[in-house]
């Protein structure tokens, strides 16, 4: 295990080392170095990182260059991460890749000189003792003739952030071996470096996940200077107000909870952080000085992942205030049927404010009548369309899908049920509450321990 420090230093480190260790104890003609170096490079990357070798044909790059410039991006990554080093299954991965291109068995062996991954499967879990003199030496370590308890080959120990973790071998006659040893070491070398790259994105993907699930749910304000210090480890200013928008999807799909993310990271703008997602619905935190609706409009309407409803918070002291204003506007929205493609928080301030009230005996009353008297819920919908739009009744009507005389004998039937008239303010409130209670569950059918 070892730092990001570590990692970043022996990137070079490994190959200026390797080479000249090679250069020095098998010399051969410069010229066929280079060109031995320049296939030998090709097909390692045609074959172990193919998108990466078509990526060096298009800008030309040599690919000690492209492992340098690879752990130059670690530079974001947090000091102290640690990650594995090697392992049975990538010491199996990299042998097996190499005895594709080359006509000689390559065993590796671990930090104490057992081998681990071969092409001869008699030979794992035994000690080797050439791997075991290279270790000791830390040097590489030929035997030019077969013995009784040696076969010819040579035994590279594998150097990752400046210290030994295993030895690589390859037998076989020594001038054929020879010119393609500091190749071989160099593949399984970057091998490790790509397979530690990746544990480490990893690592830090899942470290900012925690983060922001913290944030999201951290109430306090101000937030703990620890938090936003490590916000800023993630480039994310949490001291500057942000608003949550909710963004549901219309039919969810199976797989929404691993498709969605990929989905609507291209559709963010600077600044807008995807808190999470889930089945059906993704949070995005949106700085608040942004336009809410033209964002919202902007990510319903991409094809992909085919948002259709968006639910907003407001811009209040911590992100979790406004996510739950956001999930709040949700709730109402589904109750009272708004199937617009935005609904925020302000909107539905006033049946939130409704529905914390503690409610009279007089609204019980009604509401166990209306459950009792409502199955269909039409009357419910008819109180909470006319509540909204009652100065239009062909708006009300139009809403509805029903005529207006058949709107006239809901009110004149609520009225008949309640004795309570929806055509005055008061009676229509508390209708209307009633109405609220009924839809959001609130209550259950209004009797008494229900």
């Amino acid at each position: 295990m070892h730092s990001i420090t570590g990692l970043k230093q022996s990137a070079l480190w490994n190959m200026h080392k390797v080479k000249s260790t090679f250069m020095s104890m098998y010399p051969i003609p410069a010229k066929s170095f280079l060109i031995v170096h320049t296939l030998w490079l090709r097909r390692v990357f045609a074959h172990f990182l193919p998108s990466a070798y078509n990526g060096m044909e298009e800008r030309g790059h040599a690919a000690p260059k492209l492992c340098a410039a690879a752990y130059n991006r670690l530079t974001t990554a947090q000091e102290g991460d640690c990650v594995d080093e090697l392992t049975v299954q990538n010491a199996q991965k990299i042998a097996d890749g190499i005895m594709h291109i080359i006509p000689h068995n390559i065993n590796i062996m671990n930090r104490f000189g057992y081998v681990i991954a071969s092409g001869d499967a008699s030979r794992l879990n035994t000690l080797n003792m050439g791997a075991v003199h290279a270790l000791s030496t830390l040097n590489p370590y030929i035997i030019y003739a077969d013995t009784k308890t040696e076969r010819r080959g040579v035994y590279l120990p594998i150097q990752h952030a400046q210290r030994v973790v295993g030895v690589i071998g390859i037998n076989g006659d020594i001038d054929d071996i020879m010119p393609m040893a500091q190749m071989t070491l160099f593949t399984a070398q970057l091998m490790l470096e790509n397979q530690e790259y990746h544990t480490l994105s990893l690592r830090k993907t899942a470290l900012r996940q925690e983060f922001l699930l913290e944030w999201a749910n951290a109430a306090q304000a101000p937030y703990p200077q620890s938090l936003i210090e490590q916000g800023k480890g993630f480039g994310v200013d949490i001291a500057s107000p942000y608003t949550a928008l909710l963004l549901e999807e219309e039919e969810p799909a199976e797989n929404a909870w691993d498709g969605m993310g990929p989905l609507i990271e291209p559709q963010l703008e600077r600044g807008e952080i995807v808190v999470w997602n889930r089945k059906g619905e993704c949070l995005v935190a949106i700085p608040s000085q942004r336009g809410l609706a033209q964002r919202a409009n902007a990510f319903c309407a991409a094809k992909k992942p085919g948002f259709a409803h968006a639910y907003a918070g407001e811009a209040t002291a911590t992100l979790a205030l406004s996510i739950r204003q956001a999930r709040q506007a949700k709730m109402l929205a589904h109750a009272l049927s708004i199937r617009r493609p935005m609904v925020t928080h302000r909107e539905v301030c006033l049946e939130e404010m409704l529905l914390s009230a503690s409610p009279s005996s007089a609204v019980l009353a009604l509401q166990r009548v209306l459950a009792e008297n409502d199955n269909g819920g039409d009357l419910l919908d008819t109180v909470c369309v006319y509540m909204d739009r009652r100065d239009d009744i062909s708006a009300v009507c139009a809403e509805l899908h029903i005529h207006r005389n058949t709107l006239n004998y809901r009110l004149n039937r609520l009225e008949e049920l309640t004795s309570k008239n929806p055509r005055r303010g008061k009676d229509l409130l508390e209708l209307y509450l009633t109405a609220l209670r009924i839809k959001t569950g609130e209550g259950g059918t209004g009797r008494e321990g229900g």
